[in-house]
């Protein structure tokens, strides 16, 4: 079962679209969340964060979330041009299959829950640390040395992070500026989702029961509405005077801080959605059922983003975490087996039945070299030798199931192209082909017949 990390989106129950006031409140709304987002709200007093613990963090230097991604990919997928890299001794028992496909990252394993929030990525592993990548100067920290992380939640703009075990009711808060532990606060039912404002002097947090929980820390939270769905992602404004919340159908509800008054209300188009993210000015909200397809509203403007472009995916799964890129790439991957092409031919029916690379079986007319696809079962089909460049011949004929695309110090490198699957590539040994190369470019075969040339594409 694949666990997608989300983010939610609130309203209340007694919240209603039309009861979001005439339009001149609403202009008035709109200015006052610009000027809220451009630092003209009322500052609350800032707290000054305790010095980092330590220089060295037994969890490695710190490493912002970009890095993370790009290093691990170039770890894990190898560039597809090294392909073309000639060989002093080119391994005969392999083979390469190049496809297109979504590359899956892996980013670390034992993860028991995370959390995503603009540029922060947050893990929360089985034994209890945390592992933090971001710019802040906070690498990761412990929080339980029993039990295993059961939730982490982060706020759009503040520098804390919410982490619980267990029955998810003990909440501990810490400071990712100086790696500290700041709060620790108990609650009358489980939480969903929880927020803590940049200066750590306002907390929010909805509960098991969609309500919603405001005040200030060291004094008691008071129940202020009852959410109508399921929060996504909760946050303050950078400077603590608005509450926003969104929830999975797509309503963006504000609040006024500290009165906690309804500043306004309105329906995000496009939801449901099942992941959503505060970054910068904007709301980014993946679409329920289509991940990696996001919406961006711009929450100054209170209208669609043109920047709504598809967007990875971070997923859990067996306690291992992903992140499965929004498009497809070419990737490299080895078989570590010597490629096995088996051919037999039925002189009755012109018909050619080859046993693939992929194991799969595929029949060919052998007057045209083009695949059947649909095909009666036959007896009476005949074994015919074939070369490991995937060359054989019958009745005159020459066929080619592969062809070569460069050669280097007595080896030559082929390509065998199955629509799905892909490009299958391996060395043979050849002394009689001249070094040379297609600038990185992989034949397309359609039709068997060699003296039918392929199509060829390159692989950028």
């Amino acid at each position: 079962m694949v666990t997608i990390q989300s983010v939610a989106v609130v309203s209340t129950l007694n919240i209603q679209p039309w009861m979001t006031g005439t339009s001149v409140f609403k202009s008035i709304a709109v200015i006052l969340i610009i000027l809220l987002f451009h630092g003209c709200a009322p500052k609350a007093p800032e707290i000054t964060p305790e010095p980092v613990t330590t220089e060295k963090t037994p969890y490695g230097p710190v490493q912002p979330m970009k890095e993370l991604l790009s290093s691990s990919y170039a770890q894990q997928y190898s560039p597809v041009q090294s392909v073309f890299e000639p060989r002093r001794e080119p391994d005969y028992s392999k083979m390469i299959l190049l496809s297109r496909e979504r590359p899956e990252i892996i980013l670390a394993d034992d993860v028991t829950a995370y959390a995503l929030q603009g540029d922060v990525l947050a893990a929360g592993f089985s034994g209890g640390h945390v592992r933090i990548w971001s710019g802040w100067p906070c690498a990761g920290f412990d929080y339980s040395s029993d039990d295993p992380v059961q939730n982490i939640w982060m706020g759009g703009y503040s520098p804390f992070v919410a982490v619980s075990s267990g029955n998810q009711q003990e909440i501990s808060i810490f400071d990712l500026r100086s790696c500290t532990l700041r709060k620790e606060i108990t609650t009358q039912a489980p939480v969903q989702n929880i927020t803590v404002s940049s200066h750590a002097s306002r907390i929010a947090l909805v509960d098991e029961g969609r309500r919603l929980w405001t005040g200030s820390p060291g004094q008691t939270l008071e129940h202020r509405e009852t959410l109508r769905y399921n929060p996504l992602a909760m946050s303050f404004t950078p400077k603590g005077g608005v509450l926003m919340v969104v929830d999975e159908a797509g309503w963006l509800v504000k609040w006024t801080v500290p009165e906690y008054e309804m500043l306004e209300s309105f329906l995000i188009p496009d939801g449901p959605f099942e992941v959503a993210r505060f970054k910068g000015s904007s709301l980014v909200l993946d679409k329920r059922g289509n991940p990696g397809s996001a919406v961006v509203w711009n929450i100054p403007a209170g209208q669609l983003d043109a920047d709504n472009t598809a967007r990875g995916e971070y997923l859990l799964e067996n306690k291992v975490l992903y992140y499965i890129l929004h498009h497809e790439e070419l990737v490299k991957r080895v078989f570590m087996s010597a490629p096995e092409l088996q051919v037999q031919i039925n002189p009755e029916k012109m018909a050619v039945k080859v046993r693939d690379l992929d194991g799969r079986q595929r029949y060919f007319n052998a007057r045209t070299g083009e695949e059947i696809e649909e095909f009666e079962s036959y007896a009476g089909f005949k074994d015919i030798q074939v070369q490991p460049t995937g060359v054989f011949s019958w009745a005159d004929t020459d066929y080619s199931l592969a062809d070569p695309v460069m050669s280097s110090k007595d080896s030559t490198l082929w390509s065998r192209y199955i629509p799905d699957q892909g490009h299958y590539l391996w060395w043979t040994a050849d002394r009689d082909r001249q070094s040379g190369t297609f600038q990185q470019r992989l034949p397309l075969r359609r039709n068997i017949r060699a003296e039918i040339p392929p199509d060829w594409v390159d692989i950028d």
